[in-house]
């Protein structure tokens, strides 16, 4: 067995498994794409958590920060695994935390598009605006410095897994990379849970009270480290929750100032809608 280290964002994994897989980990766009602000790393420092493939036909096991899996010849289960045991690394060592969503950032003032559903319209809303004079943050993960209320990093690829936005970018290939934002960690200004409907002649726009806000964030970010849908080897194994008490209020008491703070939209409407409504909301929002 072989070992690779991949930093993400200030954190390092440590994956064993054979060469071959091993070198499909360090070829795959899927790993830059799925572990947020990823590199190799070759420094000799100590890894935060470990992945085992193992040759054993046993059940998975894990035992934080260790997780041995059974082999089933998938590379990206094991990157998967790897994520999810960085998520509680992050949370412990930098109270960062990974937001499933897109976002973009004009001068140093971000606008965050989440929500636990596929096919909202997130992506599609960060592409829309990147267009407008918006600069392109991160896609698909965003992570969240809950303490400052910025953007600490994020995914730098699209996942064009729909045809929608293979038009849209003009490539065919399952990933495509993005230019870095010219701010590193853009203050947080705007949180959108939308909602693309381009049939409505108006849009249907509200804002969540602080509470209603706090409920769909800390919800998200709650299942990010409690395993509810993390599946390995086919849907055989399941991985257990990596939360706890210290955690869990820790996440609470970050969410309820980042949502009072921060106002949080429910948009549903067209792309065009959505650009005029941000415009409006924006602007205010900055002075």
């Amino acid at each position: 067995m072989k070992k690779i280290n991949i930093e993400s964002a200030g954190v390092l994994g440590q994956i064993s498994a054979s060469s071959k897989t091993l070198k499909k980990i360090s070829e795959d766009d899927f790993t830059y794409h799925y572990l947020p602000e990823a590199k190799i790393d070759c420094s000799g420092r100590g890894p935060d958590v470990f992945v085992e493939e193992t040759s054993e036909e046993s059940l998975l096991l894990m035992d934080y920060p260790e997780i041995a899996i059974p082999c089933t010849e998938d590379h990206r289960g094991l990157v998967s695994a790897c994520d999810y045991l960085l998520e509680r690394a992050r949370q412990e060592k930098l109270k960062v935390y990974s937001l499933n969503s897109s976002s973009v950032q004009e001068n140093g003032k971000s606008i965050i598009f989440y929500g636990g559903a596929t096919n909202l319209g997130k992506t599609s809303s960060a592409l829309e605006l990147a267009v407008k004079g918006f600069e392109l943050f991160s896609d698909e993960k965003t992570l969240l410095d809950l303490g400052n209320q910025t953007l600490y990093g994020g995914s730098k690829s699209i996942a064009l897994r729909k045809e929608i936005l293979q038009k849209k970018v003009g490539s065919s290939k399952e990933f495509k990379k993005f230019n870095e934002s010219s701010y590193n960690n853009p203050s947080i200004n705007m949180l959108i849970l939308p909602h693309l409907d381009h049939g409505l002649e108006n849009p249907i726009t509200y804002q969540l009270d602080s509470m209603d806000s706090f409920w769909h964030l800390n919800k998200e970010l709650a299942r990010r480290i409690r395993g509810d849908t993390k599946f390995f080897g086919d849907y055989k194994y399941s991985l257990q929750s990596l939360d706890n008490k210290d955690l869990s209020n820790q996440r609470i008491k970050l969410v309820k100032r980042l949502t009072e703070a921060v106002p949080t939209y429910y948009f549903q409407g067209s792309l065009k809608q959505l650009t005029n409504f941000v415009k409006e909301r924006f602007n205010k929002s900055k002075k």
